[in-house]
Protein backbone atom coordinates (compact mmCIF):
# COMPACT_ATOMS: atom_id res chain seq x y z
CA UNK A 1 0.00 0.00 0.00
CA UNK A 2 3.12 2.34 0.93
CA UNK A 3 3.47 3.15 -3.24
CA UNK A 4 -0.30 4.23 -3.37
CA UNK A 5 0.00 6.56 -0.96
CA UNK A 6 0.85 9.42 -2.60
CA UNK A 7 -2.29 9.59 -4.74
CA UNK A 8 -5.02 10.18 -2.21
CA UNK A 9 -7.06 12.85 -2.85
CA UNK A 10 -6.36 15.87 -0.53
CA UNK A 11 -8.76 15.66 1.80
CA UNK A 12 -8.31 19.95 2.75
CA UNK A 13 -9.08 19.43 6.29
CA UNK A 14 -10.01 17.35 9.23
CA UNK A 15 -11.73 14.06 8.84
CA UNK A 16 -12.84 13.36 12.30
CA UNK A 17 -16.14 14.67 13.53
CA UNK A 18 -16.03 18.26 14.79
CA UNK A 19 -17.00 19.41 18.45
CA UNK A 20 -14.77 17.35 20.31
CA UNK A 21 -13.37 18.46 23.20
CA UNK A 22 -9.28 19.95 22.82
CA UNK A 23 -8.29 17.47 24.91
CA UNK A 24 -9.64 14.54 22.89
CA UNK A 25 -8.40 15.69 19.66
CA UNK A 26 -4.90 16.38 21.71
CA UNK A 27 -4.55 12.52 22.73
CA UNK A 28 -5.77 11.74 19.41
CA UNK A 29 -2.71 13.50 17.73
CA UNK A 30 -0.17 12.61 20.18
CA UNK A 31 -1.63 8.88 20.03
CA UNK A 32 -2.00 8.77 16.41
CA UNK A 33 1.53 10.06 16.10
CA UNK A 34 3.90 7.86 18.33
CA UNK A 35 1.47 5.27 16.50
CA UNK A 36 2.59 5.90 13.02
CA UNK A 37 5.91 6.69 13.70
CA UNK A 38 7.00 4.30 16.29
CA UNK A 39 4.60 1.37 16.36
CA UNK A 40 4.06 0.78 13.03
CA UNK A 41 7.31 0.46 11.59
CA UNK A 42 7.92 -2.08 14.25
CA UNK A 43 5.24 -3.94 14.14
CA UNK A 44 5.65 -4.28 10.07
CA UNK A 45 9.32 -4.43 10.48
CA UNK A 46 9.78 -6.71 13.19
CA UNK A 47 10.85 -10.79 12.56
CA UNK A 48 7.99 -13.07 12.24
CA UNK A 49 8.81 -16.82 12.94
CA UNK A 50 5.39 -18.08 14.04
CA UNK A 51 5.00 -20.07 10.67
CA UNK A 52 8.68 -21.70 10.45
CA UNK A 53 10.01 -25.13 10.95
CA UNK A 54 10.10 -26.13 14.54
CA UNK A 55 13.19 -24.98 16.37
CA UNK A 56 13.50 -21.66 14.28
CA UNK A 57 11.77 -20.04 17.03
CA UNK A 58 13.48 -21.36 19.96
CA UNK A 59 16.87 -20.24 18.26
CA UNK A 60 15.31 -16.22 17.67
CA UNK A 61 14.63 -16.48 21.54
CA UNK A 62 18.07 -17.46 22.23
CA UNK A 63 19.73 -14.63 19.81
CA UNK A 64 17.25 -12.90 21.13
CA UNK A 65 18.88 -12.90 24.69
CA UNK A 66 22.27 -12.62 23.44
CA UNK A 67 21.88 -9.03 21.47
CA UNK A 68 20.07 -8.10 25.62
CA UNK A 69 23.32 -9.22 26.87
CA UNK A 70 25.68 -7.49 24.13
CA UNK A 71 22.99 -4.35 24.57
CA UNK A 72 23.45 -4.25 28.65
CA UNK A 73 27.67 -4.87 27.95
CA UNK A 74 27.31 -1.20 26.33
CA UNK A 75 24.85 0.36 28.77
CA UNK A 76 26.78 -1.01 32.01
CA UNK A 77 30.04 -0.49 30.62
CA UNK A 78 31.21 1.79 32.99
CA UNK A 79 29.60 -0.02 36.34
CA UNK A 80 31.44 -3.56 34.75
CA UNK A 81 34.70 -1.65 34.69
CA UNK A 82 34.76 -0.37 38.00
CA UNK A 83 33.51 -3.82 39.64
CA UNK A 84 36.08 -5.89 39.32
CA UNK A 85 40.26 -6.88 38.22
CA UNK A 86 41.00 -5.25 33.99
CA UNK A 87 42.79 -7.21 31.69
CA UNK A 88 45.57 -5.40 30.04
CA UNK A 89 47.34 -5.69 26.80
CA UNK A 90 51.12 -5.96 26.97
CA UNK A 91 51.32 -2.22 25.41
CA UNK A 92 48.63 -1.29 27.90
CA UNK A 93 46.75 0.31 24.80
CA UNK A 94 43.65 -2.28 25.53
CA UNK A 95 42.39 -2.72 28.64
CA UNK A 96 39.24 -4.91 29.85
CA UNK A 97 37.00 -6.02 32.54
CA UNK A 98 37.57 -9.55 33.21
CA UNK A 99 34.07 -10.28 34.28
CA UNK A 100 33.29 -9.06 30.65
CA UNK A 101 35.41 -11.79 28.67
CA UNK A 102 33.19 -14.47 28.99
CA UNK A 103 30.12 -12.63 28.08
CA UNK A 104 32.02 -10.56 25.35
CA UNK A 105 33.11 -14.21 23.71
CA UNK A 106 30.25 -15.91 24.29
CA UNK A 107 27.74 -13.67 22.27
CA UNK A 108 30.43 -13.25 19.61
CA UNK A 109 30.27 -17.17 19.41
CA UNK A 110 26.35 -17.32 19.12
CA UNK A 111 26.69 -14.69 16.33
CA UNK A 112 29.29 -16.98 14.22
CA UNK A 113 27.01 -20.36 14.77
CA UNK A 114 24.02 -18.52 13.66
CA UNK A 115 25.82 -17.12 10.83
CA UNK A 116 27.66 -20.27 9.45
CA UNK A 117 24.30 -22.07 9.99
CA UNK A 118 22.25 -19.72 7.64
CA UNK A 119 25.32 -19.94 5.31
CA UNK A 120 24.97 -24.13 5.14
CA UNK A 121 21.71 -23.28 2.55
CA UNK A 122 22.12 -20.38 0.59
CA UNK A 123 25.00 -19.78 -2.49
CA UNK A 124 28.45 -20.51 -1.92
CA UNK A 125 29.58 -17.26 -2.27
CA UNK A 126 27.73 -16.55 1.49
CA UNK A 127 29.13 -20.15 2.18
CA UNK A 128 32.50 -18.87 1.80
CA UNK A 129 32.35 -15.74 3.44
CA UNK A 130 30.68 -17.51 6.90
CA UNK A 131 33.90 -19.96 6.53
CA UNK A 132 36.39 -17.66 6.05
CA UNK A 133 34.73 -15.34 9.11
CA UNK A 134 34.94 -18.30 11.40
CA UNK A 135 38.68 -19.88 10.05
CA UNK A 136 40.27 -16.31 10.46
CA UNK A 137 39.86 -15.59 14.09
CA UNK A 138 39.81 -19.27 15.18
CA UNK A 139 43.12 -19.46 13.48
CA UNK A 140 44.07 -16.39 14.90
CA UNK A 141 43.26 -17.50 18.94
CA UNK A 142 45.32 -20.56 17.98
CA UNK A 143 48.40 -19.01 16.57
CA UNK A 144 48.41 -16.52 19.92
CA UNK A 145 48.24 -19.45 21.99
CA UNK A 146 50.86 -21.23 20.30
CA UNK A 147 54.25 -19.82 21.99
CA UNK A 148 52.67 -21.46 25.05
CA UNK A 149 50.66 -24.55 24.47
CA UNK A 150 52.48 -25.70 21.21
CA UNK A 151 50.42 -27.81 18.69
CA UNK A 152 47.69 -28.24 20.86
CA UNK A 153 46.48 -24.81 20.64
CA UNK A 154 45.99 -24.87 16.62
CA UNK A 155 45.01 -28.22 16.59
CA UNK A 156 41.06 -27.42 17.73
CA UNK A 157 40.89 -24.90 15.22
CA UNK A 158 41.77 -27.07 12.18
CA UNK A 159 39.88 -30.16 13.45
CA UNK A 160 37.13 -27.25 13.66
CA UNK A 161 37.52 -26.33 10.23
CA UNK A 162 38.05 -29.55 8.86
CA UNK A 163 34.45 -30.65 10.41
CA UNK A 164 32.82 -27.43 8.95
CA UNK A 165 33.90 -27.80 5.60
CA UNK A 166 32.73 -31.77 5.69
CA UNK A 167 29.27 -30.26 7.17
CA UNK A 168 28.79 -27.64 4.74
CA UNK A 169 29.57 -30.09 2.03
CA UNK A 170 26.86 -32.62 3.33
CA UNK A 171 24.04 -30.10 4.12
CA UNK A 172 24.19 -27.93 1.04
CA UNK A 173 21.02 -29.61 -0.83
CA UNK A 174 19.58 -30.14 2.65
CA UNK A 175 16.65 -28.50 4.27
CA UNK A 176 17.76 -26.42 7.61
CA UNK A 177 16.82 -28.49 9.92
CA UNK A 178 17.50 -27.30 14.25
CA UNK A 179 20.29 -29.33 15.12
CA UNK A 180 22.39 -28.12 12.31
CA UNK A 181 22.94 -25.18 15.41
CA UNK A 182 23.88 -27.62 17.65
CA UNK A 183 26.54 -29.48 15.28
CA UNK A 184 27.79 -25.65 14.16
CA UNK A 185 28.07 -24.95 17.57
CA UNK A 186 30.04 -27.85 18.59
CA UNK A 187 32.69 -26.70 16.13
CA UNK A 188 32.59 -23.31 16.61
CA UNK A 189 33.03 -23.92 20.58
CA UNK A 190 36.12 -26.47 19.35
CA UNK A 191 37.74 -24.06 17.16
CA UNK A 192 37.62 -20.83 19.40
CA UNK A 193 36.65 -21.15 23.15
CA UNK A 194 38.91 -24.58 23.72
CA UNK A 195 42.10 -22.52 22.63
CA UNK A 196 41.28 -19.65 25.21
CA UNK A 197 40.50 -22.10 27.61
CA UNK A 198 43.57 -24.33 27.38
CA UNK A 199 45.68 -21.31 27.75
CA UNK A 200 43.93 -19.37 30.47
CA UNK A 201 44.77 -22.78 32.58
CA UNK A 202 48.11 -22.72 32.12
CA UNK A 203 48.73 -19.01 31.88
CA UNK A 204 50.38 -19.00 34.84
CA UNK A 205 52.80 -21.20 34.11
CA UNK A 206 54.10 -20.50 30.43
CA UNK A 207 53.90 -15.94 31.03
CA UNK A 208 52.03 -13.28 30.53
CA UNK A 209 48.33 -12.56 29.88
CA UNK A 210 46.95 -12.35 26.09
CA UNK A 211 43.66 -12.77 26.44
CA UNK A 212 43.31 -8.94 26.05
CA UNK A 213 45.17 -9.00 22.65
CA UNK A 214 43.44 -11.80 21.78
CA UNK A 215 39.96 -10.51 22.02
CA UNK A 216 41.57 -6.91 20.39
CA UNK A 217 42.37 -8.82 17.42
CA UNK A 218 39.47 -10.81 16.64
CA UNK A 219 37.29 -7.98 17.57
CA UNK A 220 39.86 -5.50 15.12
CA UNK A 221 38.60 -8.40 11.89
CA UNK A 222 35.15 -8.60 13.24
CA UNK A 223 34.66 -4.77 13.29
CA UNK A 224 35.28 -4.61 9.49
CA UNK A 225 32.67 -7.37 8.76
CA UNK A 226 30.05 -5.67 10.86
CA UNK A 227 31.10 -1.83 8.90
CA UNK A 228 27.77 -2.13 6.64
CA UNK A 229 25.37 -3.10 9.44
CA UNK A 230 26.69 -0.06 12.08
CA UNK A 231 26.56 2.54 8.81
CA UNK A 232 23.04 1.72 7.96
CA UNK A 233 22.23 1.95 11.39
CA UNK A 234 23.52 5.49 11.37
CA UNK A 235 20.40 6.45 8.81
CA UNK A 236 18.20 5.39 11.53
CA UNK A 237 17.66 9.21 12.90
CA UNK A 238 17.25 10.29 9.97
CA UNK A 239 14.21 7.94 8.70
CA UNK A 240 12.82 8.70 12.13
CA UNK A 241 13.31 12.28 11.76
CA UNK A 242 11.31 12.47 8.35
CA UNK A 243 8.53 10.11 9.29
CA UNK A 244 7.85 12.25 12.34
CA UNK A 245 7.95 15.48 10.12
CA UNK A 246 5.78 13.61 7.65
CA UNK A 247 3.14 11.91 9.88
CA UNK A 248 2.91 14.98 12.62
CA UNK A 249 1.86 17.87 9.84
CA UNK A 250 -0.89 15.00 8.52
CA UNK A 251 -1.99 14.11 12.42
CA UNK A 252 -2.15 17.45 12.90
CA UNK A 253 -3.68 18.39 9.75
CA UNK A 254 -6.79 15.56 10.02
CA UNK A 255 -7.40 16.52 13.85
CA UNK A 256 -7.49 20.37 13.46
CA UNK A 257 -10.30 22.26 12.54
CA UNK A 258 -10.33 23.72 9.50
CA UNK A 259 -10.34 27.09 10.75
CA UNK A 260 -7.26 26.74 13.55
CA UNK A 261 -4.78 24.86 11.18
CA UNK A 262 -3.04 27.42 10.39
CA UNK A 263 -1.86 28.35 13.70
CA UNK A 264 0.28 25.28 13.97
CA UNK A 265 1.35 25.49 10.64
CA UNK A 266 2.36 28.82 11.01
CA UNK A 267 4.24 28.09 14.81
CA UNK A 268 6.27 25.16 12.64
CA UNK A 269 7.17 28.00 9.89
CA UNK A 270 8.35 30.89 12.10
CA UNK A 271 10.02 28.37 14.81
CA UNK A 272 11.69 26.93 11.80
CA UNK A 273 12.39 30.52 9.51
CA UNK A 274 14.19 31.26 13.09
CA UNK A 275 16.31 29.16 13.52
CA UNK A 276 17.66 28.81 10.07
CA UNK A 277 18.12 32.76 9.79
CA UNK A 278 20.36 32.78 12.77
CA UNK A 279 22.04 29.94 11.36
CA UNK A 280 22.63 31.96 8.50
CA UNK A 281 23.73 35.15 9.95
CA UNK A 282 26.24 32.70 12.15
CA UNK A 283 27.58 30.72 9.33
CA UNK A 284 26.26 32.35 5.75
CA UNK A 285 28.60 30.88 3.36
CA UNK A 286 28.24 27.32 4.81
CA UNK A 287 24.82 27.72 4.42
CA UNK A 288 25.03 28.77 1.23
CA UNK A 289 27.16 25.80 0.27
CA UNK A 290 25.23 23.09 2.31
CA UNK A 291 22.50 24.05 -0.19
CA UNK A 292 24.16 22.78 -3.03
CA UNK A 293 22.63 19.06 -3.36
CA UNK A 294 19.24 20.60 -3.37
CA UNK A 295 20.09 22.65 -6.50
CA UNK A 296 21.67 19.40 -7.80
CA UNK A 297 18.63 17.30 -6.75
CA UNK A 298 16.52 19.93 -8.37
CA UNK A 299 18.57 19.87 -11.53
CA UNK A 300 18.60 16.25 -12.02
CA UNK A 301 14.99 15.67 -11.54
CA UNK A 302 14.14 18.28 -13.91
CA UNK A 303 16.54 16.46 -16.29
CA UNK A 304 14.81 13.19 -15.47
CA UNK A 305 11.11 14.56 -15.52
CA UNK A 306 11.56 14.57 -19.49
CA UNK A 307 11.87 10.77 -19.70
CA UNK A 308 8.45 10.75 -17.50
CA UNK A 309 5.19 10.33 -19.40
CA UNK A 310 3.61 12.31 -16.32
CA UNK A 311 4.91 13.10 -13.39
CA UNK A 312 3.75 11.34 -10.02
CA UNK A 313 4.13 13.11 -6.82
CA UNK A 314 6.43 11.55 -4.20
CA UNK A 315 5.18 11.42 -0.30
CA UNK A 316 7.89 11.24 2.18
CA UNK A 317 5.91 8.04 3.84
CA UNK A 318 7.03 6.07 0.41
CA UNK A 319 10.71 6.78 0.41
CA UNK A 320 11.11 6.15 4.13
CA UNK A 321 9.28 2.78 2.91
CA UNK A 322 11.65 2.41 0.06
CA UNK A 323 15.02 3.21 1.41
CA UNK A 324 15.84 0.29 3.65
CA UNK A 325 15.60 -1.53 -0.20
CA UNK A 326 18.29 0.47 -1.35
CA UNK A 327 20.32 0.79 1.87
CA UNK A 328 22.61 -2.09 1.83
CA UNK A 329 23.32 -2.46 -1.40
CA UNK A 330 24.71 1.19 -1.07
CA UNK A 331 26.10 1.00 2.16
CA UNK A 332 27.93 -2.58 0.91
CA UNK A 333 29.33 -0.28 -2.19
CA UNK A 334 30.26 2.62 0.01
CA UNK A 335 32.29 0.60 2.81
CA UNK A 336 34.64 -1.44 -0.08
CA UNK A 337 34.92 2.32 -1.63
CA UNK A 338 35.99 3.10 1.47
CA UNK A 339 38.25 -0.36 2.11
CA UNK A 340 39.71 0.60 -1.62
CA UNK A 341 40.71 3.83 -0.72
CA UNK A 342 42.71 2.93 2.26
CA UNK A 343 44.82 1.17 -0.59
CA UNK A 344 46.18 3.80 -1.59
CA UNK A 345 47.95 5.15 1.39
CA UNK A 346 49.22 1.66 1.84
CA UNK A 347 50.87 1.08 -1.40
CA UNK A 348 52.25 4.56 -1.13
CA UNK A 349 53.97 3.69 2.63
CA UNK A 350 55.28 0.45 0.99
CA UNK A 351 56.99 2.64 -2.16
CA UNK A 352 54.71 1.47 -4.81
CA UNK A 353 53.67 5.39 -5.79
CA UNK A 354 50.51 7.05 -5.12
CA UNK A 355 47.55 5.14 -6.63
CA UNK A 356 44.50 6.62 -8.44
CA UNK A 357 42.52 5.96 -10.85
CA UNK A 358 42.07 9.70 -11.75
CA UNK A 359 45.77 10.82 -11.60
CA UNK A 360 45.82 13.88 -8.35
CA UNK A 361 42.35 12.86 -7.46
CA UNK A 362 42.39 10.95 -3.94
CA UNK A 363 41.02 7.84 -4.17
CA UNK A 364 38.37 8.59 -1.86
CA UNK A 365 36.90 10.98 -3.96
CA UNK A 366 37.19 8.84 -7.20
CA UNK A 367 35.10 5.83 -4.79
CA UNK A 368 32.40 8.30 -3.72
CA UNK A 369 31.98 10.02 -7.55
CA UNK A 370 31.94 6.42 -9.03
CA UNK A 371 28.74 5.32 -6.44
CA UNK A 372 26.98 8.66 -7.22
CA UNK A 373 27.25 7.88 -10.83
CA UNK A 374 26.00 4.37 -10.51
CA UNK A 375 22.96 6.02 -8.25
CA UNK A 376 22.32 8.51 -11.36
CA UNK A 377 22.46 6.50 -13.96
CA UNK A 378 20.30 3.73 -12.11
CA UNK A 379 17.95 6.71 -11.12
CA UNK A 380 17.59 7.92 -15.17
CA UNK A 381 16.82 4.08 -16.12
CA UNK A 382 14.24 3.04 -13.40
CA UNK A 383 12.56 7.17 -13.83
CA UNK A 384 12.73 6.25 -17.95
CA UNK A 385 10.81 2.71 -16.83
CA UNK A 386 8.11 4.83 -15.15
CA UNK A 387 9.26 4.53 -11.71
CA UNK A 388 8.93 7.42 -9.18
CA UNK A 389 10.15 6.95 -5.37
CA UNK A 390 13.16 4.60 -6.80
CA UNK A 391 14.97 7.42 -8.65
CA UNK A 392 14.06 10.66 -6.15
CA UNK A 393 16.07 8.78 -3.91
CA UNK A 394 19.18 8.23 -5.88
CA UNK A 395 19.16 11.69 -7.31
CA UNK A 396 19.12 12.95 -3.47
CA UNK A 397 22.02 10.37 -2.18
CA UNK A 398 24.19 10.98 -5.44
CA UNK A 399 23.58 15.05 -4.93
CA UNK A 400 24.80 14.23 -1.30
CA UNK A 401 27.99 11.61 -1.94
CA UNK A 402 28.86 14.54 -5.39
CA UNK A 403 29.06 16.81 -1.40
CA UNK A 404 31.09 14.83 0.37
CA UNK A 405 33.29 13.37 -2.26
CA UNK A 406 35.84 15.68 -1.16
CA UNK A 407 36.16 17.89 -5.06
CA UNK A 408 35.23 20.87 -2.93
CA UNK A 409 38.27 20.02 -0.15
CA UNK A 410 39.99 23.54 -1.21
CA UNK A 411 36.80 25.81 -0.51
CA UNK A 412 37.02 27.18 2.88
CA UNK A 413 33.63 26.05 3.99
CA UNK A 414 31.90 23.04 5.14
CA UNK A 415 28.54 21.68 4.81
CA UNK A 416 26.62 19.48 6.97
CA UNK A 417 23.16 17.88 6.77
CA UNK A 418 22.20 20.61 9.60
CA UNK A 419 22.66 23.16 7.53
CA UNK A 420 21.12 22.02 4.39
CA UNK A 421 17.99 22.12 6.81
CA UNK A 422 18.13 25.54 7.32
CA UNK A 423 18.29 26.18 4.20
CA UNK A 424 15.27 23.95 3.19
CA UNK A 425 13.50 25.97 5.75
CA UNK A 426 14.30 29.33 4.58
CA UNK A 427 13.17 27.91 0.79
CA UNK A 428 10.03 27.19 2.11
CA UNK A 429 9.28 30.62 3.49
CA UNK A 430 10.38 32.39 0.34
CA UNK A 431 8.00 29.95 -1.48
CA UNK A 432 5.59 31.16 0.67
CA UNK A 433 5.70 34.28 0.30
CA UNK A 434 6.35 33.91 -3.32
CA UNK A 435 2.59 32.32 -3.58
CA UNK A 436 0.84 34.74 -1.41
CA UNK A 437 2.31 37.64 -3.34
CA UNK A 438 1.21 36.12 -6.48
CA UNK A 439 -1.85 34.84 -5.18
CA UNK A 440 -1.16 31.62 -6.16
CA UNK A 441 -1.01 29.84 -2.73
CA UNK A 442 -3.19 26.71 -2.83
CA UNK A 443 -4.01 24.74 -0.34
CA UNK A 444 -1.60 21.75 -1.78
CA UNK A 445 1.52 24.28 -1.97
CA UNK A 446 0.52 25.57 1.40
CA UNK A 447 0.81 21.73 2.96
CA UNK A 448 4.22 21.48 0.64
CA UNK A 449 5.69 24.29 2.36
CA UNK A 450 4.57 23.24 5.66
CA UNK A 451 6.22 20.11 5.53
CA UNK A 452 9.39 21.08 4.31
CA UNK A 453 9.37 23.30 7.32
CA UNK A 454 8.46 19.91 9.50
CA UNK A 455 10.89 17.98 7.66
CA UNK A 456 13.71 20.40 8.35
CA UNK A 457 13.04 21.08 12.19
CA UNK A 458 12.58 17.48 12.98
CA UNK A 459 15.77 16.94 10.75
CA UNK A 460 17.89 19.32 12.76
CA UNK A 461 16.39 18.13 15.58
CA UNK A 462 16.88 14.30 15.27
CA UNK A 463 19.85 13.45 17.70
CA UNK A 464 17.69 14.48 20.35
CA UNK A 465 16.14 11.13 20.46
CA UNK A 466 19.60 9.54 21.75
CA UNK A 467 20.10 11.85 24.80
CA UNK A 468 18.95 9.90 27.30
CA UNK A 469 21.44 6.89 25.71
CA UNK A 470 23.87 9.63 25.96
CA UNK A 471 23.38 10.35 28.95
CA UNK A 472 23.73 7.04 30.32
CA UNK A 473 26.50 5.99 28.56
CA UNK A 474 28.78 9.27 28.67
CA UNK A 475 29.77 9.58 25.11
CA UNK A 476 26.92 10.71 22.77
CA UNK A 477 28.93 8.15 19.59
CA UNK A 478 28.47 5.15 21.21
CA UNK A 479 24.56 6.16 22.10
CA UNK A 480 23.96 7.03 18.54
CA UNK A 481 25.05 3.67 17.61
CA UNK A 482 23.44 1.55 19.70
CA UNK A 483 20.03 3.07 19.20
CA UNK A 484 20.56 2.58 15.26
CA UNK A 485 21.94 -0.59 15.44
CA UNK A 486 18.55 -1.65 17.75
CA UNK A 487 15.79 -0.03 15.40
CA UNK A 488 17.07 -1.76 12.97
CA UNK A 489 16.41 -4.47 14.34
CA UNK A 490 13.20 -3.49 15.22
CA UNK A 491 12.36 -2.77 12.28
CA UNK A 492 14.30 -4.07 9.29
CA UNK A 493 13.21 -7.36 9.31
CA UNK A 494 10.66 -7.45 6.26
CA UNK A 495 13.52 -8.90 4.16
CA UNK A 496 13.33 -11.82 6.49
CA UNK A 497 10.10 -13.60 5.82
CA UNK A 498 10.53 -14.04 2.15
CA UNK A 499 11.39 -17.73 1.09
CA UNK A 500 13.24 -19.02 -2.11
CA UNK A 501 14.93 -21.96 -2.89
CA UNK A 502 18.53 -20.19 -3.13
CA UNK A 503 17.56 -17.92 -0.21
CA UNK A 504 15.28 -19.72 2.05
CA UNK A 505 13.60 -18.36 5.13
CA UNK A 506 15.12 -19.88 7.88
CA UNK A 507 18.96 -18.79 6.16
CA UNK A 508 17.35 -15.15 6.23
CA UNK A 509 16.60 -15.04 9.73
CA UNK A 510 19.87 -16.59 11.17
CA UNK A 511 21.59 -14.39 8.91
CA UNK A 512 19.95 -11.70 10.05
CA UNK A 513 19.81 -12.06 13.73
CA UNK A 514 24.06 -13.39 13.43
CA UNK A 515 25.09 -10.00 11.61
CA UNK A 516 23.35 -8.01 14.24
CA UNK A 517 24.72 -9.75 17.10
CA UNK A 518 27.95 -9.63 15.40
CA UNK A 519 27.21 -5.38 15.33
CA UNK A 520 26.10 -4.77 18.62
CA UNK A 521 28.61 -7.64 19.64
CA UNK A 522 31.50 -5.31 18.21
CA UNK A 523 30.20 -1.79 20.04
CA UNK A 524 30.22 -3.77 23.30
CA UNK A 525 33.72 -4.52 22.76
CA UNK A 526 34.71 -0.57 21.73
CA UNK A 527 32.45 0.64 25.39
CA UNK A 528 33.74 -1.76 27.41
CA UNK A 529 37.34 -1.84 26.07
CA UNK A 530 37.29 2.43 25.77
CA UNK A 531 38.46 1.85 22.21
CA UNK A 532 36.97 5.26 20.76
CA UNK A 533 39.65 6.23 18.26
CA UNK A 534 41.14 2.68 18.38
CA UNK A 535 41.35 0.30 15.01
CA UNK A 536 37.96 -1.27 16.24
CA UNK A 537 36.03 1.27 16.84
CA UNK A 538 32.90 1.25 15.02
CA UNK A 539 31.35 4.67 16.09
CA UNK A 540 32.70 6.97 13.37
CA UNK A 541 30.75 4.67 10.93
CA UNK A 542 27.75 5.54 12.65
CA UNK A 543 28.08 9.36 11.90
CA UNK A 544 29.16 8.51 8.35
CA UNK A 545 25.66 6.63 7.88
CA UNK A 546 24.14 9.54 9.25
CA UNK A 547 25.82 11.99 6.73
CA UNK A 548 26.00 9.73 4.10
CA UNK A 549 22.70 7.89 4.15
CA UNK A 550 20.50 9.58 6.63
CA UNK A 551 20.74 13.22 4.60
CA UNK A 552 19.40 11.48 1.40
CA UNK A 553 15.98 10.42 2.50
CA UNK A 554 15.16 14.14 4.45
CA UNK A 555 16.74 15.24 0.68
CA UNK A 556 14.79 13.13 -1.06
CA UNK A 557 11.46 13.92 1.11
CA UNK A 558 12.08 17.80 0.16
CA UNK A 559 12.19 17.04 -3.61
CA UNK A 560 9.01 15.35 -3.23
CA UNK A 561 7.72 18.54 -1.51
CA UNK A 562 8.94 20.81 -4.14
CA UNK A 563 7.73 19.13 -6.72
CA UNK A 564 4.08 19.25 -5.24
CA UNK A 565 4.51 22.92 -5.71
CA UNK A 566 4.32 22.80 -9.05
CA UNK A 567 2.53 19.35 -9.75
CA UNK A 568 -0.97 19.10 -9.22
CA UNK A 569 -2.84 16.00 -8.29
CA UNK A 570 -2.28 14.39 -4.94
CA UNK A 571 -1.71 15.08 -1.62
CA UNK A 572 1.73 16.03 -0.19
CA UNK A 573 1.20 14.18 2.91
CA UNK A 574 0.21 10.61 3.64
CA UNK A 575 -3.84 9.61 4.34
CA UNK A 576 -3.67 9.13 7.98
CA UNK A 577 -7.31 7.76 8.16
CA UNK A 578 -6.51 5.17 5.31
CA UNK A 579 -3.03 4.27 7.28
CA UNK A 580 -5.12 3.93 11.13
CA UNK A 581 -7.25 2.12 9.15
CA UNK A 582 -4.79 -0.57 8.15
Amino acid sequence: MGADRGRHPDPGGPVTPPGRPWWRRLTAIVVGWVWLVVVEPVRDGRVHVRDGPPGLAAITAVAAVGYLVAGMLVLLARPIRDAGALVTEADGLVVLPELSLAPLLLVLVLALILLVTAALHTHWLLRTGAYLLFAVPSLLIGVLAFPGLGLSALLPALLALVGLAVLMLVRRRRRFAWPEVLWVGGLVALGVLVPLVLQQQSIRSIGPDVRALQVNLVFTLVAQVALPAVVIGGAALAELAVRAGAWGVSVVRTETPRRWWVLPASAVVVAAAAWAVWLVLQEPLSVAFSALPLAVGVLALLAMQALRRRGDPVGPEDLVEEWPRLLTPLAVVTVLGGWAASLGPVAEGLGLGRWSPLGDLPTLTFSRLAVAGVGLVLAVAWSGAGERVRPTLLVAFAAVMLNSSGLFAALPVSWSGDRLAAAVALVAVLLLAGFALTRSLTSRRATACVLMAALSACFALRQVLADPISWLLGFSALALTLFGLVWRLLSDATWTRADTPAFPRPARVLLFWGYALLAVTSLAFVALGRQLGGPADVTPFTVLGDHLFGTPVFLAAVLGCLWQCVHRGAAVVPDIAEELAD
